[in-house]
């Protein structure tokens, strides 16, 4: 049995949950909590999943624990080496990576079609390592047999009403 699985799009490693969610760059930032416009559908092959990345998108990670343990989540572009990690149950959100300069950088796609990213995943006495490869959504969808998400449409969506 693998150390992570793959539920509905959403990465398991215990209790710790992480799934990719996706935002229009124009509202994208690399600070503050980012509003998810939707849930990235994802494909795995291996130990690696495939997301699909739209030209006008970013994406960031969102991380939870569903009991009381403490866990770690950190991402390092494989190429560029820009990294970011945040530690659950203070932190929620993985919006951006800092590169060797120290400017924020989003995850997108660049020119090229294809981002690999390391995510390592530390979840109590658990830790797994998942290859993220950020690729066109074409180019998904033939990896995928599935449909590519449709393209984010503006204004964002309304945050939930709660009770």
């Amino acid at each position: 049995m693998d150390a992570w699985q793959l539920d509905h799009d959403v990465v398991a490693l215990g209790p710790l949950r992480v799934a990719v969610q996706r935002i229009a760059t124009s509202h994208w930032r690399p600070s503050g909590a980012l509003r998810s416009w939707a849930l990235a559908p994802l494909h795995r092959e291996g130990d690696a999943l495939l997301v699909p990345c739209g030209a006008d998108e970013s994406l960031w990670l969102g991380t939870w624990l569903e009991d009381g343990a403490r866990a770690a989540v950190r991402v390092t572009e494989t190429a560029g080496g820009a990294s970011a990690a945040v530690e659950l149950p203070g932190d929620f959100q993985l919006t951006s990576l800092r590169g060797p300069d120290t400017a924020a950088v989003p995850l997108d796609l660049p020119e090229g079609g294809r981002r690999s990213l390391r995510v390592e995943l530390d979840c109590d006495s658990a830790q797994a390592d998942v290859e993220l490869i950020l690729v066109e959504p074409a180019t998904w969808a033939a990896c995928a047999g599935r449909a590519a998400p449709a393209p984010l449409e503006g204004p964002p969506p309304l945050p939930p009403l709660l009770g």
